[in-house]
């Protein structure tokens, strides 16, 4: 299919050559003969295309002369972009002058444009003897831009409500095994992952599961990838280490006691021991029995050999559900036309069943309602559907044939320079489009090339050849996917432009257009240099030398992201044609001027270089720039001098004010075109309103975000207001923060959220969706709000003059004159709402409640509450019937809590978190009676709490988690809460009054237990955690009189067991001996009292050891003990822990560490801390036993310490650990050369530390 895109390459070229040879100046060429021969030349070879492509799939004769016109047309395009390129230098240099007179350049270029003629007529002459017929020049290639809109690709799911529902089902039945898998299995295009996804996202799912994640797995089933893929799902943050234990100890962090399910999303994988190894990985970190996992594969092998549950074969659809699918993707609207239904239903049922097929043509017919074309596609495109993945392929190039235009062809051509799966960011695409020039205009077109790049991706999504769009909280789209079929099919269709992907190009073309390198071997460079004057875009994934670079003269998109790399080659200023320039993620620490001569450069990405401390000062010669994505945080930085010159400049990201003429506000008046979002900094350098004004905002129709920051720390001020009132934005305006303002009243616009348009007409803010004010802090009285149609987030913050928040912040008054004329029914108040916060507001005293409507008409849709800081509020609404979560924090009062979760509709609550509210003595009775839903309850800091509630009963019979801390009045808690059949974590802290806990008898579904400084509980009861057969994790520590603890023996789910710093302690817990699952323990010190570490003994024996064949800790990977300074023996029992991997040991009298250690065979780190007369460590044929350790670390023990920092002498103890990898004594790091690194010490608790100075 690669011949496919060959002739739409050539159409690219010749179009483009076209406009440039139609635009240039005659004086520039030397004569206007000259120019029309050109021009006449191009239009000649333009006229054979259409025929050409049809006949180059019989006749390589053609073939090869379309890709000698296509290399003709590439140099042709690299010479005119060289003339450009020296217009503007000259330009730059004010000297355009000398353009008219001759010189060595121009006659040189004269010379070769001369010489591209002769071989375009040439090239025209052998056209005529392959008699290729000559259509007719219609000049640009067209593309009727009102026709396409932005499809959303969020369909609706047909036909798969069973698949759905038995799957779910399985998953939340599944109990008995730690990971459970369960296939999906079917060919391409059946919407495996699509399904995979409905049960991701399902309710039940998202309940039952305590973490969700998705990990896109491909053809390259890496263990230590895919494990640090699922830590990236789970911490949303970029995870660099390498190490499979270092990500498995993360890992164990992170999900350690949690259930989950974990999506592996199209696997190949057939080899089994790789499967068991990444399952090993998880059931080590995650013993805990009810996680699944759900594979999506085209294979039943596969699916047969990761399988633990039945294999779910997806079957293909029925004809009525091909003919919804297909209807719904045509017919949006939902109105099909009469004369059209027979002809889809037909389509639809060659479908055979196919979603994926079903959406193509749905899509690719979208956009034209007539029959003949409907048939035409009936009868000529779709023949030989059977049902199979050919049949997917076929009905993908059916779409991809019926793209509108040679351009678009070319732009999805180009995605396959992605790897598959990639998350596409949709502003990059269009940018990539637009410097490799597939974005052509035609005269006369007054779109911008962006909108013309948006125009062809929202084709592209009508088609199903983009889709899985992502979007921000605006409702922009920024990112999407490729089916891999798609990928596969934009791959076949590009292979003569040469994408490759990877580090081989043996089968590539010799003219490599596009190259994505994944690595830089030894023998990359002779290969790529071979190629690299034909290179055009180069994606680098590690350093190249600037000597290297500077053969790949004609690229236009060069891209370092995320490369280690510190300084950008100097030779990247010779690079004239490039257009495309991405440093994001790099080390670089300045940008050199010299950077400012890429003058054809139309984007600049920096994004995350934390290291670089500004822009180059001269970065305004590069007049071409439209896009510089860059952000730093500080506001000192002072901007390049007349940033106003980069007159086609759409993104900026933030823009700092300076005194000094060219970096004042009045730069950003002249960027007509700035769009996107900017945050305008240091406005107190703004002298008055008509200096405010010149930065023009009220004609930037694209801006959609705004943030306006004064300096804070500013005591005074003599203008805000005016600045402010004169930085009223376009009316298209979506966000919009005020920070630091210190003005007494925000201005009129503000107020009233009217901004006037350049005719003098008032308009209202009506598309804002985010407003954030704040630091505000002389502001006395708040905006009308409630009347914006589109609000969904508001974010007050530090408004310290704020008292009362009236009436009219509801806009009531507004709503009725401009919409309902006076019917106060119909009348809904912040009717979008979802997300409001007061903070840091210490005068606010009352929120007064709107006037007498109905409670469906005030914040109909908030859904989540934040007050924190608010001190001396008391007043509140009451009415809030869609509400989900509240935080409340240091307010005195408790009467904005009880006002909240007041009202009958407040049942929806589901998550409830109080700091601070210093006059709470018992959650109120009204909260109790309404509020039955509840699924989370953290209470803080609440000096006069005395009870939680009386009673739970009836209360929280969803409660999964309850949080009380630092409530130095409690003292008890509910007698029934045992009664709280869902509770899953229960976390008591920092109660120092608290004498007992109720029995948890009844809690079967108790996963974890945490209970730390509680200094007057002196026992838990021995019967207390029998029935709580779930308990996953035990935490008891700090509480200082504890001198009993529950009998364990039940707990056949716990995986962790902390019982740290209860110095009344004098033995261990009964039954620790039959915790087969534990994986984590950390205990100690004991009674003081006590001669030894305390032993291991049966329940019914007492001070009866138990024996190594009765030792069933069999899970155990991480021990931590803490001892005391006169025990000098460790517990025998720890010679039996074959599969401990890590041992702790803190504080400990003996003096030389055991021989039998060596029986302790998975040892891979070994810890001695403040262990201060120990001074020999094992024999070295003991520590040569413990073949996987790795690292020894010794912290303040130092006679041990100063025998193991001498690498030689007689009382030296390096030789008996010289041969492991890592050694570490008191934070430096030694090896055999002696060296040293400064490492950090061990980490403590502050108890820990305190315990230390003693």
């Amino acid at each position: 299919m690669a011949e496919v895109l060959l002739s739409a390459s050539v159409e690219v070229l010749l179009q483009k050559l076209l406009l440039l040879a139609t635009n240039c100046n005659s004086h520039l060429w030397g004569s206007k003969k000259e120019l029309e021969n050109l021009r006449r030349c191009l239009a000649m070879a333009r006229a054979v295309l259409h025929d050409a492509e049809r006949q180059q799939r019989k006749d390589q004769a053609v073939k090869l002369w379309l890709k000698k016109l296509e290399d003709l047309a590439y140099d042709a395009d690299n010479l005119l972009d060289e003339l450009n390129h020296t217009t503007l230098k000259k330009s730059e240099w004010k000297v355009c002058f000398v353009l008219s007179l001759p010189n060595p350049l121009s006659c040189k270029m004269r010379a070769k444009i001369r010489e591209i003629i002769v071989n375009l007529k040439m090239i025209n002459e052998e056209a005529n003897d392959f008699a290729i017929p000559r259509g007719v020049e219609d000049g640009i290639n067209h593309i009727n831009h009102k026709e396409t809109d932005c499809f959303h690709g969020d369909s609706n799911i047909v036909g798969r409500e069973d698949d759905v529902s038995t799957m779910v089902e399985s998953l939340i039945c599944q109990t008995n095994q730690v990971v459970a898998v369960f296939p999906i299995v079917g060919m391409g295009g059946l919407g495996k992952t699509t399904l995979a996804r409905l049960i991701y996202n399902d309710e039940q799912i998202v309940r039952y599961f305590d973490e969700r994640i998705w990990v896109c797995v491909s053809e390259n089933f890496d263990v230590n990838k895919i494990i640090r893929l699922v830590l990236e799902s789970l911490t949303q943050r970029s995870i660099d280490v390498q190490s499979r234990n270092a990500l498995l100890q993360i890992l164990h962090k992170e999900l350690g006691g949690r259930k989950y399910l974990l999506v592996l999303d199209d696997v190949w994988n057939e080899k089994l021991e790789e499967w068991d190894d990444f399952k090993r990985s998880l059931v080590g970190i995650n013993a805990t029995k009810g996680n699944a996992i759900i594979v999506t594969t085209r294979s039943e092998r596969v699916a047969s050999i990761v399988a633990t549950h039945h294999l779910h074969f997806l079957e293909k659809l029925s004809e009525d559900d091909c003919w919804s699918v297909f209807k719904e993707r045509a017919f949006p609207e939902g109105d099909v036309p009469m004369e059209l239904v027979p002809i889809g239903k037909q389509i639809a049922h060659k479908c055979s069943g196919l979603p994926l097929a079903a959406n193509l043509l749905g899509g690719m017919l979208r956009l034209t309602k007539e029959t003949s074309e409907w048939s035409l596609v009936l009868r000529n495109g779709l023949w030989n559907l059977n049902g199979d993945e050919n049949a997917v392929l076929q009905v993908l190039k059916l779409s991809f044939d019926h793209l509108p235009s040679t351009s678009v062809k070319k732009c999805f051509a180009y995605c396959s320079i992605f790897s598959r799966d990639h998350d596409i960011e949709k502003d990059q695409l269009v940018q990539l489009w637009m410097a490799e020039g597939f974005l052509q205009l035609s005269q006369g077109d007054h779109l911008k090339m962006e909108s013309l790049g948006n125009e062809f991706f929202n084709i592209l999504l009508q088609n199903s050849l983009l889709q899985d769009v992502k979007r921000d909280d605006y409702g922009n789209i920024t990112h999407c996917k490729m089916h891999s079929h798609v990928h596969a099919l934009a791959q076949s269709i590009s292979r003569y432009e040469g994408f490759n992907i990877g580090c081989s190009t043996e089968d590539g073309h010799p003219h490599v257009r596009y190259l994505s390198m994944k690595s830089l071997r030894e023998s990359m460079p002779s290969v790529v240099k071979e190629r690299a004057r034909s290179l055009r875009t180069l994606f680098l994934a590690d350093n190249v030398s600037g000597s290297m670079l500077s053969n790949f003269k004609y690229l236009r998109v060069l891209s370092f992201h995320g490369v280690d790399v510190a300084e950008v080659p100097s030779s990247i200023s010779k690079l004239i044609h490039l257009r495309y320039l991405d440093l994001s993620g790099t080390k670089i620490r300045a940008l050199a001027d010299s950077l400012c001569m890429l003058f054809n450069l139309q984007t600049l990405r920096l994004n995350g270089c934390d290291f670089l401390e500004s822009i180059p000062s001269q970065l305004s010669k590069l007049k071409n720039l439209r896009h510089l994505h860059y952000y730093s945080f500080d506001a000192t930085c002072l901007m390049p001098f007349k940033m106003g010159q980069l007159t086609c400049l759409q993104t900026l990201q933030f823009f700092n004010v300076g005194y000094a003429d060219g970096q004042q506000i009045g730069e950003i008046g002249f960027l007509k075109e700035l769009g996107g979002d900017l945050e305008i900094r240091n406005l107190e350098k703004v002298t008055n309103q008509q200096e405010a004004r010149s930065a023009d905002l009220c004609r930037k129709e694209n801006i959609y975000k705004l943030i306006f920051q004064w300096s804070s720390g500013r005591q005074d001020t003599v203008n805000d207001d005016s600045v402010l009132g004169g930085l009223e934005p376009h009316p298209n305006l979506k966000s919009l923060t005020v920070q630091n303002f210190m003005g007494d009243k925000l201005p009129t616009w503000i107020m009233t959220m009217m901004v006037s348009t350049i005719e003098g007409h008032l308009l209202g803010l009506d598309n804002l969706v985010e407003i954030k004010l704040k630091g505000c802090r002389k502001c006395e009285e708040l905006p009308m709000l409630g009347h914006l149609p589109h609000l969904k987030y508001l974010d007050l913050t530090g408004l310290d003059n704020l008292k009362t928040i009236n009436r009219s912040f509801y806009g009531r008054d507004f709503l009725r004159s401009r919409t309902y004329q006076g019917d106060n029914t119909n009348i809904a108040s912040f009717r979008s709402l979802k997300r409001l916060v007061f903070c840091n507001m210490p005068n606010l005293v009352e929120w007064t409640e709107p006037e007498e409507v109905t409670t469906e008409k005030v914040f109909p849709h908030l859904e989540e509450i934040e007050i924190h800081n608010c001190s001396q509020l008391t007043t509140t609404p009451c009415s809030f019937p869609s509400l989900e979560e509240l935080r409340i924090s240091n307010v005195s009062s408790y009467q904005p809590l009880e006002n909240i979760c007041s009202s009958d509709n407040s049942s929806g609550l589901t998550f409830l978190h109080i700091d601070g509210l210093l006059e709470l003595a018992c959650l109120p009775d009204n909260l109790l009676n309404n509020v039955k839903n509840l699924v989370y309850l953290a209470i803080y800091k609440c000096p006069n709490l005395v009870h939680v509630v009386p009673r739970v009963r009836g209360f929280g019979s969803f409660l999964r988690v309850l949080d009380i801390k630092e409530c130095t009045n409690l003292s008890t808690l509910p007698d029934d809460l045992q009664t709280l059949q869902s509770l899953a974590m229960l976390w008591i802290s920092r109660c120092p009054k608290i004498t007992s806990i109720p029995s948890l008898e009844g809690l079967t579904t108790l996963e974890e237990l945490r209970i730390s400084y509680c200094d007057e509980l002196a026992s838990l009861p021995n019967e207390m955690l029998l029935s709580c057969m779930s308990l996953k994790s035990l935490s008891i520590e700090n509480c200082v009189n504890l001198t009993s603890f529950p009998n364990l023996k039940q707990l056949h789910s716990l995986l962790s067991l902390r019982i740290v710093d209860c110095p009344q302690l004098t033995c261990l817990p009964k039954g620790l001996h039959s915790l087969s699952c534990l994986n984590y323990l950390r205990i100690g010190p004991f009674s003081e009292d006590l001669t030894s570490f305390p032993i291991l003994d049966y329940e019914d024996a007492p001070n009866s050891e138990i024996h190594e064949e009765n030792l069933q800790l069999f899970s155990l990977r991480s021990l931590t003990l803490f001892g005391r300074p006169h025990w000098d023996s460790l517990p025998a029992w720890l010679q039996s822990l074959s599969s401990l991997a890590e041992l702790h040991l803190y504080d400990f009298g003996f003096e030389a560490v055991p021989e039998w250690i060596k029986n302790m065979s998975s040892l891979e780190r070994l810890g001695l801390y403040w262990c201060e007369k120990v001074s020999f460590l094992p024999s070295i044929e003991a520590t040569k036993c413990l073949v996987k350790l790795r690292e020894v670390e010794i912290y303040n023990c130092p006679l041990l310490s100063e025998r193991c920092s001498s690498l030689s002498g007689s009382n030296s103890e390096w030789s008996k650990i010289s041969h492991i990898n890592q050694i570490k004594v008191d934070g430096k790091q030694i090896t055999s050369e002696a060296t040293y690194e400064v490492l950090p010490s061990p980490t403590l608790t502050k108890k820990e530390k305190k315990r230390r100075k003693k």
